[in-house]
């Protein structure tokens, strides 16, 4: 005979009422997490299938349990051996075969649990388990009549506590195996039990993302451990998204979570925003996010803002390590790693990595630039809140026989192809001969193609990029007319070639660094640590280091 058992309680320490959370999604959508952990563990086997709780919680798990097909029953809340024991007496099962589960389990491996349960049959322990499976896929076996027994033996509140110690930790009086579990299932560096808010939102996570996927609850455990291996190490990306600074930052954090598995924060009115939509519709709803994280819940955080607020960057930076990416402001101490993937105008700026080779770089390539120039593309953003466009546009068909404008606007120049949006830009530059865009990853992704290139001054800052890095650029389209006059005349070379550096996969070295942590000023401690107030004092390639605000010691931080 077996019996499985279930224990939950409503008064968990770290989040309390965790089994009440809405968990399900689809076919299972407002199903709580207990309900979901019960409808899995139904497929497990056994003659008796009971709930075991406090007398505290059993008003509120009742009727789950009943829906469920499991039959409730309350006991002690502190002494968890003794309701286990008193269950075991309550059902008559003193010789039966125990299962025991815990409720903020969702994603146990039931075909884990069969090939236990074999294991148990064949041999004549009182206790088993598997090892090296994720933690909170597996499940205890035992004898019932080695429970009662142990429970004779022992006051030590742990032993009370936890159920299974009195059994495990005491082998001289019992037989203890801990068999290792098949190889298709074992990931025991992966999580997938619920603690905390930041592991409930990560087992969302994984339901969201095996139900995007098409699968059926309950999930195939080697389809757990995929969608685990995503969750455990993520990377969360927060793109800038002011108006007027366009859809770069958007494009490049969706372009990085797409291949990295991450995901994007995005304010909810932004993700209404027409503008973004397109970008952001490349994504699975379960990578997108208007929740800040909570600590612990992500591996990484990777900013593209420009100009951090300092408010957004005080509530993140506790929770996960925090890179900033082409951070202009100079609140660069808030992160651990700081990175410049186009050159930069501020040669002040303190970062680890400048690093153009970041760039991704286009696949479709010409043989060799044009010679004469017949046809052009501008793209100068998908917002262009300088107007600049539609002037260029009508400027260039006056000396280019083909045109086309990219703009999300709606605009009409006589004799230009006008386009809201170019899917994957980058792989159609090749097509064109002439490329007018401003300082940014189109312009380098043109001269990677071998297209000649002219940069529009859209800003300031732009201009000073563009002629520090040997542009030709174009503060008018009267100098869009005369920089092409005095090319085609042979006074000018326009520029058609990339700097000499090779492509690295900026996703790849991001993954690298979700899998680093931080670390601490060894006299002081984690508890010390402000990522404000402690001072960066050196950035290296691979190294952070920074002053303890509390004893001023130098210390290496990341």
């Amino acid at each position: 005979m077996k019996i499985l058992i279930l224990q939950a309680r409503l008064s968990s320490s770290r989040l309390p009422g965790k089994a009440l959370l809405p968990f399900g999604l689809g076919d299972f959508q407002g199903k709580s997490l207990l309900e979901c952990v019960m409808l899995n563990l139904k497929t497990i086997k056994a003659d008796i299938h009971v709930l075991a709780c406090d007398e505290g919680s059993v008003g509120k798990f009742a009727s789950i349990g009943e829906r469920c097909g499991f039959n409730v029953f309350a006991g002690s809340l502190e002494d968890v051996l003794d309701r286990f024991c008193s269950c075991i007496r309550y059902f008559h099962c003193e010789n039966a075969i125990v299962i025991r589960a815990t409720g903020d389990n969702p994603f146990i491996f039931t075909d884990a649990a069969n090939f236990l349960l074999e294991k148990f049959d064949e041999a004549h322990y009182d206790y088993a388990t598997l090892e090296g499976l994720p933690l909170g896929s597996g499940l205890e076996v035992f004898k019932a009549a080695s429970l009662l027994k142990a429970e004779t033996m022992t006051e030590l509140p742990y032993d009370r506590e936890h159920v299974c110690p009195s059994l495990y930790n005491h082998p001289e009086n019992f037989s203890v195996q801990k068999i290792s579990a098949p190889k298709e299932l074992q990931g025991s560096c992966l999580k997938t039990t619920v603690d905390t808010m930041a592991d409930y939102r990560r087992a969302r996570r994984i339901f969201e993302i095996l139900s995007s996927r098409g699968e059926k609850f309950p999930f195939p455990s080697e389809k757990i451990i995929e969608a685990a291996e995503i969750v455990n190490n993520q990377i969360i990306f927060f793109p800038n998204t002011t108006k007027g600074e366009g859809t770069g930052h958007v494009c490049r954090c969706v372009d990085l979570a797409l291949k990295t598995g991450g995901m994007v924060f995005i304010k909810e009115e932004d993700g209404k925003n027409p503008l973004y939509q397109p970008i952001l519709s490349k994504l699975e709803k379960w990578q997108l996010t208007s929740d800040l994280p909570e600590m612990g819940e992500f591996s990484l955080i990777v900013t593209d803002l420009l100009h951090s607020d300092e408010k957004l960057f005080a509530a993140i930076s506790p929770t996960a390590p925090l890179v900033a990416i082409e951070e202009a402001t100079t609140l660069n101490d808030f992160a651990d790693f700081a990175i410049d993937v186009l050159p930069s105008a501020d040669d002040c700026r303190v970062v680890n990595l400048t690093k153009p080779e970041f760039i991704p770089q286009p696949k479709n390539r010409k043989i060799s630039p044009a010679d004469i120039l017949e046809k052009a593309i501008v793209c100068i953003g998908g917002e262009d809140p300088a107007g600049l466009t539609q002037p260029f546009c009508e400027k260039l068909v006056e000396l280019i026989p083909d045109v086309t404008g990219v703009l999300q606007k709606d605009f009409f120049v006589p004799g230009c192809t006008t386009v809201k949006r170019l899917e994957n830009l980058k792989e159609h530059l090749w097509e064109y001969d002439l490329v007018v865009t401003h300082y940014g990853f189109t312009a380098f992704e043109a001269l990677a193609a071998g297209c000649k290139v002219i940069l529009v001054a859209t800003t300031p800052l732009h201009e000073k990029l563009a002629i520090k890095y040997g542009f030709v650029i174009a503060r008018t389209s009267d100098d869009l007319g005369k920089l092409l006059k005095e090319a085609k005349n042979g006074k000018i070379a326009l520029r058609s070639n990339l700097p000499d550096f090779s492509q690295e996969d900026f996703a790849e070295f991001l993954v690298k660094l979700a899998k680093k942590s931080r670390s601490y000023c060894p006299h002081c401690g984690p508890e010390a640590f402000s990522p404000c107030k402690d001072k960066v004092s050196t950035r290296t390639e691979n190294e952070t280091f920074r002053l303890c605000a509390v004893c001023g010691r130098e210390y290496q931080s990341f």
